[in-house]
């Protein structure tokens, strides 16, 4: 499936610089109702996405939105070949609240300290499943409807329980992979599919783990940074703004000196736009 993702020249940079492209936290993202919790508990806060559009027309409102009219670009990826899964030796920190048992090894594009670490722990599954890029990151398109935080308070079950000491015990019931891919309607436009990472925090301590229960254990990190396949970055498609000027085309063909097969290409909407 071919992927387009709408950005800047100064982003180009920071990717051509790391070789990686950006999974952001869901409740870092435009839409203000993905971070509001929509019960006392929000899963959406302990995933992590990087967003493209499976719409091959080039968008003026995502133009404006993402990218902009005079520097902005569109980045053209090829899904099954954006990332290059390998076996992933995992290194397991010091932890010496609970045991967990993970696997020597995974399938995937993720670094290993960013799939086990002193922060979180990131949910894996079998590489060969069909929504699968590798064993930790989904591609899910964006379900579309009228109430998704009604839909997502439906997917999960919180029961409280007091016990004689007057303390709450907590118990939490949902699929973390129901999560992540539904919007309201009127972001209908961007035609959105997500690659989707799925962290649970790692608890050092009991009172850290009743933070977790009650939602208000955040992950210190921000963002994952997933490094791209050699093929992804030796075929690039890049679309320049629909106004980029010479200079803007003259950094991007820096930026991507070296590389072998790089298309660089104007918008088809050039000299259509005041």
């Amino acid at each position: 499936m071919k992927l387009y993702h709408y950005t800047t020249i100064d982003t180009l940079a920071h990717i051509m610089n790391n070789r990686s492209l950006k999974f952001n936290r869901l409740d870092q993202l435009d839409d203000i109702t993905e971070s509001e919790p929509f019960a006392d508990y929000n899963p959406l806060q302990y995933i992590f996405s990087c967003s493209f559009t499976f719409d091959p027309i080039e968008s003026i409102p995502l133009w404006k939105m993402y990218a902009n009219m005079d520097t902005g670009i569109r980045l053209e990826f090829d899904s099954d070949r954006l990332f290059e899964p390998i076996l992933t030796v995992l290194k397991v920190p010091a932890h010496s609240h609970e045991q967990h048992e993970f696997p020597p090894f995974l399938y995937s594009a993720v670094k290993s300290e960013d799939i086990l670490n002193d922060d979180y722990m990131l949910m894996f599954w079998n590489h060969s499943e069909e929504d699968s890029l590798c064993a930790c990151i989904k591609l899910k398109k964006i379900e579309y409807i009228d109430n998704f935080r009604e839909k997502y308070k439906r997917q999960l079950e919180i029961s409280d329980k007091k016990r004689a000491d007057g303390s709450i015990c907590r118990s939490l019931t949902y699929t973390p992979t129901d999560f992540g891919f539904y919007k309201s309607r009127y972001w209908e436009f961007q035609k959105e599919i997500r690659g989707l990472i799925y962290a649970a925090p790692f608890p050092k301590n009991q009172e850290e783990m009743s933070n977790i229960a009650s939602g208000k254990r955040e992950l210190r990190t921000k963002y994952i940074l997933v490094p791209i396949s050699k093929f992804s970055l030796d075929n690039l498609h890049i679309t320049l703004a629909p106004k980029a000027t010479e200079s803007s085309r003259l950094i991007v063909e820096s930026l991507t000196k070296g590389l072998q097969h790089v298309c660089i290409q104007d918008s088809i909407l050039k000299g259509k736009i005041r």
